[in-house]
């Protein structure tokens, strides 16, 4: 018995098989489109078939080929593109039968298509932690690296080639230093606020407000700064302190950097070092428990301070409660330049009230309460607002805005 004719060379010979795809006889290369060839003239006098009638075509017998049964193999899905319009399809879907021949007798190996692994659950698990954290450092990262550019002093300054005479001249500036230092009784009720700014590495200013001191801007009944205080929850001691600090920014007009908050405990710890202070105590006052601080030169110590400041008389003006908080600062000041040394004052050298007092008490120091006009009474203390603008011009030499509102005064 000859040969037999391989599967392949069969199929090629199929009249449905597009005219423009061959099949290689021998099964060994996979189906090529070549140009689609004329097809041969009919002979004069031949019938035509009718439309949608395909004409019958004398196909040779074939004998099937033998297929040999082969152990089953994964192999990755053929893409085919879609067949042309007109053309019939030939290829059928490679995941359910694929057949590749050898070129030897026909004879070939079917492969069947299986679907991919699934990842194992711990990766799948470790994917979906993995994108959590990544999207909720999002913000975090966003926050960091504003706050890193907004606080950043790194790079080279550019300046310009003219000189501190030519027009137009721009000195690169650090802002004046300020902080508000916020006293509390016990009951957590603020009884004080001093204004400290420095004067470069040595001095500085330092001036009472009183609580009663008109608002720059008051609305909704709130005329004075103890009110703005009052009118926040009790609930919310930040956000009394954040309108504390923004009204007495206001009345300054200038911008406050650091709010520092300071206790009866507070003071204790900060006297402490260089206590008991030696003041001149404008009048007797009692203290309470059979304490009584003489008026005169006295000493009074360190346990004492907070109690000292925070002391009210009946009938007795802000202004004049003052004088007292005068006394102590200026003792203190005093005391912490003699001692001349870093530990003189509890605390942080870099910020903080520790840093404020330190340069103060190493220059010159202009010690005054907030100036207010006389010729007007009321339930507020009112504003000098003249001589508080000359005063800031003073004490700030460089500020940063009090507020985002036009006419605050800024040195950027």
């Amino acid at each position: 018995m000859g040969t037999r004719e391989s599967l392949a060379a069969s199929l090629a010979r199929i009249p449905d098989l597009s005219p423009d795809e061959v099949v290689d006889p021998d099964g060994s290369q996979a189906v090529q489109m070549v140009a689609p060839v004329a097809p041969p003239a009919e002979p004069p006098g031949a019938p035509v078939p009718p439309l949608g009638v395909a004409p019958e075509v004398d196909a040779p017998e074939v004998d099937a080929p033998e297929v040999e049964a082969a152990e089953e193999t994964v192999a990755p899905r053929a893409s085919t593109a879609p067949p042309s319009a007109g053309a019939p399809l030939v290829a059928t879907d490679a995941a359910a039968s694929a057949t590749a021949h050898d070129g030897e007798g026909g004879k070939g190996r079917r492969t069947r298509i299986a679907p991919p692994p699934k990842p194992p659950w711990w990766r799948r698990a470790a994917f979906a932690v993995a994108m959590v954290v990544f999207v909720a450092a999002i913000p975090a990262l966003g926050y960091t690296g504003s706050r890193l550019i907004a606080e950043s002093k790194a790079g080279d300054f550019q300046g310009s080639t003219l000189g501190p005479t030519d027009p137009g001249f721009e000195a690169q500036v650090e802002p004046t230093p300020t902080a508000l230092a916020i006293q509390y009784d016990d009951e957590g009720v603020p009884n004080s606020l001093t204004f400290l700014s420095m004067s470069g590495d040595a001095g500085g200013t330092v001036v009472f407000v009183p609580l009663d001191t008109e608002l720059a801007v008051a609305k909704f009944g709130i005329g004075n700064v103890r009110l703005a205080w009052e009118a926040t929850p009790r609930d919310q001691p930040t956000l009394g302190r954040d309108r504390i600090v923004n009204q007495v920014a206001s009345i300054l007009n200038v911008g406050i950097q650091e709010p520092i908050e300071l206790t009866n405990a507070s003071w204790e710890q900060l006297v402490a070092p260089v206590g008991p202070l030696k003041i001149d105590n404008p009048d007797a006052i009692d203290l309470g428990f059979g304490i009584t601080i003489p008026s005169g030169e006295t000493e009074l110590p360190a346990n004492l301070v907070g109690a000292y400041l925070a002391k009210r008389v009946d009938g007795e003006s802000d202004l004049t409660r003052l004088v007292r908080h005068e006394a102590v600062w200026r003792a203190w000041l005093d005391q912490v330049g003699e001692a001349g040394t870093d530990d003189a004052v509890p605390g942080e050298t870099g910020a903080g009230i520790g840093r404020f007092v330190r340069v103060l008490a190493a220059g010159d120091v202009d010690i005054q309460t907030l100036p207010t006009d006389p010729s007007k009474s009321g339930p507020n203390l009112y504003r000098d607002q003249a001589a508080i603008n000359r005063l800031m011009t003073d004490a700030v030499a460089s500020p940063t805005a009090a507020t985002p509102v036009l006419g605050s005064r800024s040195g950027c």
